[in-house]
């Protein structure tokens, strides 16, 4: 199972701000059990995917847990 780890090593977030890798991981934990089986497409298409987009929107001062309007800006 892929993991993300954010620029600061840490795996634990608060629940007024949930930190983006907690939740991703979360996330990645969960597919098996919501329609992606294979272990190869979590890491290919699903992890990888989602850590580039995490990347893209960080070089546009974007967050992944940013409005709505700032994301599709992004």
């Amino acid at each position: 199972m892929p993991v993300l780890v954010g620029n600061d090593l840490c795996f634990e977030g608060g629940p007024a701000a949930p930190r983006p890798a907690v939740v991703v991981n979360r996330w990645l934990r969960e597919l098996p059990a919501s329609g992606a089986p294979a272990p190869s497409s979590w890491e290919h298409y699903d992890a990888r995917a989602l850590k580039e987009w995490r990347e893209f929107l960080a070089e546009h001062g974007v967050g992944l847990f940013d409005s709505r309007v700032r994301l599709k800006a992004g």
